[in-house]
């Protein structure tokens, strides 16, 4: 599987069309997105950070998404709502199979255990049936959305 991840759209960043390889080489879309980081101090749902690359993402390219980097900071006290808020929102996203958090400490702390709140809100998002996931050593990973 070849992933192609860059991050979500900001301001003065190059357009993702000018970077897009093209679906004959790209199995799956990778998306990297936080919240608290520089520009996005203050608070911002998931898709308030993703949903325009999402968008954009639609008009480019059938492949699969997986958010490739994800988390948020505590330093206004909203991680463990981002948590929760993540968690909430990923299921109305069929394009999206699948997220990797991003667990460090680097330029703050990044990780769900950092605090019991951000801990707690994970462990109970992610406790929700449609995150139970069964594997088999002979499954085949998807190159389609669901929709085509």
């Amino acid at each position: 599987m070849w992933v192609w991840s860059p991050n979500v759209v900001y301001e003065n960043a190059t357009p993702l069309t000018q970077l897009y390889p093209g679906d004959e080489y790209v199995d799956w879309v990778g998306l990297s997105g936080y919240y608290g980081t520089a520009g996005m101090e203050t608070y911002q749902t998931f898709d308030q950070i993703y949903r325009p690359t999402l968008n954009g993402l639609k008009r480019l390219s059938r492949r699969p998404i997986v958010v490739t980097e994800t988390a948020a900071t505590d330093k206004q006290g909203r991680k463990a709502d981002w948590i929760t808020d993540l968690l909430q929102t990923l299921p109305q996203h069929p394009e999206i199979i699948g997220f990797l958090w991003y667990e460090s400490v680097k330029e703050t702390d990044w990780r769900i255990a950092a605090t019991p709140a951000a801990s707690a809100a994970f462990a109970q998002g992610i406790a929700r049936p449609y995150y139970g996931a069964t594997w088999d050593p002979d499954m085949v990973p998807r190159r389609l959305t669901r929709a085509n």
